[in-house]
This record gives structure tokens, sequence and C-alpha cells, in this order.
């Protein structure tokens, strides 16, 4: 060793396997324990002295970036406890001619040697650095050739519509085949989930997550309780379209290389439309109820100089340090700023609104049945409303897209989703109605009113009044405000239901 001028201090065993899928028998995988054992005989014979191995499985050597045991062993050789690093063969260590002359140049610097056991490389020299170069190169090529061998395997696996990952996904189950078949068991369950999701507005992680609690449904792991994560998991999955999908990475892990999608491999558990509505499109967190609580005209009230719906918010009674909920115009709309935007206290307006329903309400149920008004040609509308944005949004995402500005598509998804979550709405809406409607034909609605629970009331006032519009408080505050009756400029009652 000597007469190369190396420290003699131990070198370090690096042994290396790559396990992904089936590429192991076409990588000419070695395993750790032989690897081992070759190194142990060279030493032995060669007189070298080694540190313990560092081992890494699963780990590919097309590039350094992410093989943190490499690392750990060139950091041993930068601190001066190793004088080098030694692997059976070469594409252990490196895979790609950069990779390579990095490697060699850090080693040079610490007069650190290398040593490849099945090569019989020695970086003391001029020839032997060349012979590691040439070495790295054929390395390089050999993974390259793997790569695109790899990629035509996979491809026809995906066009055969087999699941290559080795997790089934919730609700499928793996045949002999290697396709996904629904699991008649938990299929059900992954539906509602998306069902759940898709609603407007979707129901909260944390429900869908008791609601399976109730059902006793366990994950796929048969652990009991669906975490946030898993959930979203489920719903942003692609395989419940049907979809085979697979995505080659580039060398650092990330870049893709290759993405290889088969749209019918097996059978769907959602339609695209439900699919695209179930996803979470950036939400934050979920809020507590603590505010809607409060509040019994949500989605009711509008603003009278932008006519958009008020939202709803929140602040602090400086004198109880109770929080109170408040209906705000947000002002900033998609279509521009409200010039005025209003505010008022649910507190104040929810009774006022609240007592001028029952009382409509009292003096509707009072006219003879034949001048009460029925319509169920508005409910009829919104469905094949409903219907028709549907198609028309299914149509549009079975589109291949080549060609078309990412923004544009987006731009187009958001137009169309819009649409559709308008025409939902407005079919829930008219259904609501014509049961409300049947409730106040019994005619005892004035006198449950007061057992109702506040989501129940909610719902009979959003099938009742189309709107209400609230104005501006003339820049008056506290005793010197309005009352709230005088806030309210009109009240547009729906059709069908209380006149």
């Amino acid at each position: 060793m000597e007469e190369h001028g190396y420290s003699g201090l131990p070198v370090v065993p690096y042994i290396r396997v790559s396990r992904v899928g089936g590429r192991d028998k076409t990588d000419g995988y070695i395993s750790p324990k032989e690897q081992q054992k070759a190194i142990d005989r060279y030493a032995e014979y060669e007189n070298v002295e080694l540190h313990a191995p560092i081992i890494e499985e699963n780990v590919s050597g097309g590039s350094l970036e992410g093989r943190s045991g490499f690392e750990q062993a060139m950091t041993m050789v930068d601190r001066g406890t190793a004088g080098g690093v030694i692997s059976l063969r070469l594409n252990r260590i490196a895979r790609n001619i950069r990779d390579a002359i990095d490697i060699a140049d850090r080693l040079d610097k610490k007069n650190a040697r290398l040593i490849s056991v099945s090569e019989k490389i020695d970086l003391g020299t001029g020839t032997g650095r060349f012979q590691f170069y040439v070495f790295a190169a054929l390395a390089q090529l050999e993974l390259e050739q793997i790569t695109e061998q790899w990629k035509v395997s996979v491809g026809q696996a995906v066009e055969k519509g087999i699941h290559i990952s080795a997790a089934v996904p919730f609700g499928y189950l793996k045949g002999e085949d290697r396709r996904l078949y629904p699991d008649p068991e938990a299929a059900p369950s992954v539906k509602e989930i998306f069902k759940r999701r898709a609603k407007s507005p979707p129901e909260s992680w944390a429900a869908i997550s008791a609601w399976l609690w109730e059902q006793g449904v366990k994950t796929g792991r048969g652990n009991e309780g669906f975490s946030r994560s898993a959930l979203q998991a489920i719903v942003t999955n692609r395989a419940y379209l049907g979809e085979a999908h697979y995505v080659g990475k580039g060398k650092r892990g990330k870049e893709p290389v290759f993405d290889l999608v088969n749209p019918k491999a097996h059978k769907p558990l959602v339609s695209a439309t439900v699919f695209e509505r179930a996803q979470p499109n950036g939400e934050t967190a979920e809020r507590n109820g603590t505010l809607t609580d409060q509040t019994l005209l949500r989605g009711i009230l509008t603003c009278e100089f932008c006519g958009h719906r008020l939202v709803l918010l929140g602040s602090t009674d400086r004198a109880t340090g109770e929080r109170m909920a408040n209906y705000h115009c947000a002002r900033d709309h998609a279509d521009g700023k409200c010039s005025q935007p209003v505010a008022i206290q649910a507190r104040r307006i929810d009774p006022v609104v609240e007592e001028l329903f029952l009382d409509r309400l009292s003096a509707y149920s009072k006219k003879p049945r034949a001048m009460r008004v029925t319509n169920t040609a508005l409910l009829v509308k919104a469905e094949a409303k409903l219907a028709e944005e549907e198609a028309g949004l299914a149509s549009w995402l079975a589109q291949d897209f080549i060609g078309i500005p990412q923004k544009l598509v987006e731009k187009q998804k958001a137009e169309r989703l819009a649409r559709f979550s308008a025409a939902e709405e407005a079919l829930k809406i008219e259904r609501d109605r014509a049961q409300v409607g049947a409730e106040i034909e019994k005619g005892d609605l004035v006198e449950r009113w007061p057992e109702l629970g506040r989501e129940e009331r909610n719902r009979i006032l959003r099938a009742a009044i189309d709107r209400v519009v609230i104005t501006d408080a003339g820049g008056k505050r506290g005793r010197g405000a309005p009352p709230p009756e005088k806030r309210i400029k009109s009240i547009a009652w729906a059709t069908g239901i209380v006149g």
C-alpha cells in the first residue's frame, strides 16, 4: 500500500443493491451477503484492513443523491478516519461518468484509495484512473439500457392493465393476472367517501372518518380509523377512475422521464365528474362549527351594492369576550370589488328574518289549497340542467388536451366545475323546496318550529327564501345604528313555498 502513498487506514466496504420491482435480475443482482464475502476474500488476500461495512438496499446507483450510506463512507474519508472505499464492482459506487469524476477527485484530495474487487481498479496510477472512467462510462451505458428495458417492460404491463405497485388501493383486490378488481366489501365505502367529498359544500374529513368508524370499516392494513391524509390519498388516487398509471423518474428522482397511462385498465369505482368534484383543491385545515352553530341565514343574505352572498366571519364582544358570528360582504370578488360592502351581526338579523318567515308561513297555511302554488317545473328544469353540465364536463375531461396551454386548460376546467357546482346547488335547492313544500302541506310546521334544530331551520329558510338583500348602516354604529329590520332592502320569497 505504501508504494502509492496511501495512509494505511482501514477502508470502508460499501455494499449496495437495487430492488426496484422486477429489475433484480436485469440489474445483475448480487445479495449483500455475497458482496461481503467477495470483499472479505480480497481484503484477506491483499492484506487490506476493513471498517464495518455500510449496506444500502433498495437504493439506485443512477445518482449520488439520496445515498446516505455512501455519503457516510465518504465523510469518514474526509475526516481522516478511513483510508478509502472498497466495493465488489464499480457500478455499486457510480453509474455515470460525472459522479465517477467527482468521487475520484474527492478521494484523491485525501490521498485515499478506491478499490473495485471485480475490475481490480487502483486510482493510484494514471492507468487506474483511466480504467475507472472507462468502467464508469460503461456502467452508465448499462444503466441507460436497463432503464430503457424497464420502460418497455412497464409499458407492456400498463397496456395490459397490470397494477405495478405492490400496494393495492383500498377498495380493490389484485387478481392472479395482477389486475385490479373491485372488493365487494370495501368498494362501497370508497364510493361513499367520494360521494361525501363531492357534495357542495364537501363533507369534512373528520365527519367521513367518523362515519367509517361507525360502520366498522377498516383500512387496507386492517387498522381502525382513517386519518385525514389517508382519506386525501384515496380521493386523489386516479386508480379509482380505472387507470393504470406509472411515472418514470429522472436521475435526480424528481423530473418525470416517461408517463404511462392506461385509462381503461380496470373497472372504475367513480365517474370522472365525481372524481374532479371530490378533489381537495388546496383547502386549508377545517374549522370547527362554533360560529356556524350561531347562525340561521347562511347562504341567504346578499349585499345590496354588489349582489354577492354574505360570508360568515367572527368577532369578539369587547364586553363579554364572547365570539360572535357576523355576515360580511367579502368585497373582493371575481367580477371586481364591491363599492360599499355591508356587514351585520347574526344575532340581530337572524330573529327578524325568522319572524317574517313564520308570519308569512302562518298566513300561507291558511290559504285554500287551490290558491297555493306548486312548482315542479323548476325541479325538472334543475335536474335537466345538472345532467347537461355533468355530460359536458365528462366530455371535456375525456379530451387529451395535446397542444393546449396548461393555463388555458386550468381556466376552462375551473369554469366548467363552477357551472357544474352551480347546477348542483340549484338542484339541491329545488329538491329542498319540494321537500319543504310537502312539510308545509302538513300544516303543523309553525307549531313544530321551536323543536327544530338550527341546521334544519336553515335548510327550510334556504328553501323558502331566494335572498334577503341587506343595505348598509349609513356609517352609524351602536345605539345610533338603524334597527335590523331597517337594514333589509328586500326579500325574494321562493315560488311554490310560501307564496
